[in-house]
């Protein structure tokens, strides 16, 4: 018993002592410091951005002259700089003497229908396609030699095909035009092959309305009449007379 009134006196003296105590001896102030302390300057550094600013435009420098390497190693040259082929684009002048295709019959034999308004014969650009007849390609200036007997028969026959006008110069009291394969014959869009057009010449008295951007049937005689044309080839191969609009 005589113990537990000892600590308790003494809990009572301590928590007496604390409270008398002035502040200053609870919290001590920690030490100033020896020096002033130094105030940092985030400012850049001169040296450091002339370090930086030679780099960055010698790799603008570098990726410039990469992209200019490039364009120099694949562009074209005459002799064939660095190992790499001299490049040849369609449509240059290199390609445009090609060499004419070797000439055979590839339609031997051919019959054609009546057209039963008409009864003249059915015709198509199909049937006079060189190309596909003869695999003839240019059109040479001897090309009825190598016509077979059934397209050389055509020739006084009145046949009857079907194309497009090509455009004329007057609207009405057409008296001859070109008939064309298709809509898109024109000297602005694509240059017809010498077999892609036929010169038609209208009845003597007769006359047609200029017809635009759709197909109408021509019936007269049919004649294979060349029109020579540029370095020995023809501009022309067929023509009919003769002739009457069929709508």
């Amino acid at each position: 018993m005589s113990y537990r009134i000892l600590c308790l006196s003494l809990l009572i003296l301590a928590t007496c002592g604390c409270a008398d105590a002035p502040d200053s001896n609870l919290y001590s102030e920690l030490p100033g410091p020896s020096q002033p302390r130094a105030e940092v300057d985030w400012s850049p550094d001169p040296s450091f951005a002339a370090d930086v600013e030679p780099i960055i435009a010698s790799q603008g420098q570098t990726e410039d002259n990469a992209g200019q390497e490039e364009s120099d190693n694949t562009a074209p040259n005459d002799d064939g700089e660095n190992g790499n082929p001299v490049a040849e684009l369609p449509g240059t002048p290199e390609h445009e003497d090609q060499p004419a295709r070797e000439i055979k019959l590839l339609v031997p034999h051919k019959r054609f229908l009546k057209d039963r308004r008409t009864g003249a014969l059915r015709v198509s650009y199909d049937d006079i396609d060189l190309l596909k007849v003869l695999n003839m390609e240019p059109v040479p200036e001897g090309a009825p030699q190598h016509f077979p007997e059934w397209l050389s028969q055509l020739d006084g026959q009145r046949i009857v095909i079907r194309g497009f006008m090509f455009p004329t110069f007057v609207f009405e009291g057409v008296t001859d035009f070109g008939l064309a394969r298709d809509n898109g014959i024109c000297c602005f869009v694509n240059e017809p092959k010498a077999y892609d057009m036929i010169e038609v010449m209208m009845a003597e008295g007769t006359s047609t309305k200029y017809i635009q951007g759709r197909p109408f049937d021509v019936e007269g005689v049919f004649r294979i009449d060349p029109l020579s044309g540029d370095e020995n080839t023809l501009d022309r191969v067929y023509r009919i007379e003769d002739a009457a609009v069929v709508q």
